[in-house]
């Protein structure tokens, strides 16, 4: 059983190859971090992903021909986190998050008590309670984030796709986050999050996706994919790489020489 299963997948911008022929299955209970330097296409397959980015190839959605999906039925198979953060219209938090339900709810009817109840859980998982009748768009950068996660989390989908969503988190709210993306896969639902931080991604998930120049490099444990040679001929650094309490620390310490970074020029 999969939730996501891309197959050949290959899109463009404006004419520009970007995807060459992706291909992977997530299941559930899998927290899946999609990592690679700028412009190895990590934003452009979150978007395929949920048919905002024409792109060629397969994509199943929980058994379903995404192609084939209405949005109101995509919105319930998927929640998708963009990585721009604009707010176009003052609206109280609250209410901001409650649309995350709209998938849910037949059209122009109220919210019911369980639908209440999602935004409530999903307002106290991103810590963004104290910030429920405040307008979004008076919130800082950070604040935001968090209110647009728990707008994402009160959809209850079994994926989650999230783009940079720790981007401009201070540290305490960036392994926050991630611990709530790790709780929904123990529930059995899925979590694809792209992100530059390889020390939260080899830390978090559970499997990693490294792409470069729009294909799959590697695929597999943190272990197998986070390593020298990867970050030596994908990101042109050098690491540190240790343990802690079981899992994998990777810190980046600067850039590697010329040489290894020759084959990618």
């Amino acid at each position: 059983m999969t939730l996501l299963s891309v197959s050949h997948l290959s899109a463009a911008l404006g004419g520009r190859p970007v995807l060459h022929d992706i291909s992977f299955d997530v299941g559930p209970g899998e927290l899946v971090g999609l990592i690679g330097p700028n412009g190895a296409g990590k934003s452009t397959l979150l978007r395929a992903l949920m048919g905002l980015t024409p792109a060629s190839g397969a994509i199943v959605l929980d058994g379903e021909d995404g192609g084939d999906l209405t949005a109101t039925r995509r919105a319930l198979k998927v929640a998708y986190m963009a990585q721009s953060r604009d707010v176009a219209w003052a609206m109280p938090v609250e209410a901001l998050v409650a649309l995350g339900r709209l998938p849910h709810l037949p059209r122009l009817s109220p919210m019911r008590a369980a639908d209440r109840a999602a935004v409530d859980a999903a307002m106290r998982l991103m810590d963004v309670e104290a910030h429920r009748d405040r307008q979004a768009t008076a919130l800082s950068g950070g604040e935001l984030a968090r209110v647009l996660a728990a707008r994402a989390l009160a959809q209850e989908t079994p994926l989650l796709l999230a783009d940079e969503p720790a981007a401009g988190l201070d540290p305490s709210h960036q392994i926050g986050l991630m611990q709530v993306f790790h709780s929904l896969a123990q529930e059995g639902r899925s979590v694809v999050v792209s992100t530059h931080d390889l020390g939260l991604a080899a830390r978090s998930c559970t499997r990693l996706i490294l792409l470069d120049r729009g294909r799959v490099v590697a695929d597999g444990t943190p272990e197998a994919v986070v390593t020298a040679n990867n970050l030596k001929s994908v990101y042109g650094v050098e690491a540190y790489f240790g343990e802690v309490e079981g899992r994998m620390v990777v810190l980046p310490l600067g850039l590697s020489t010329p040489s290894s970074k020759e084959h990618r020029a």
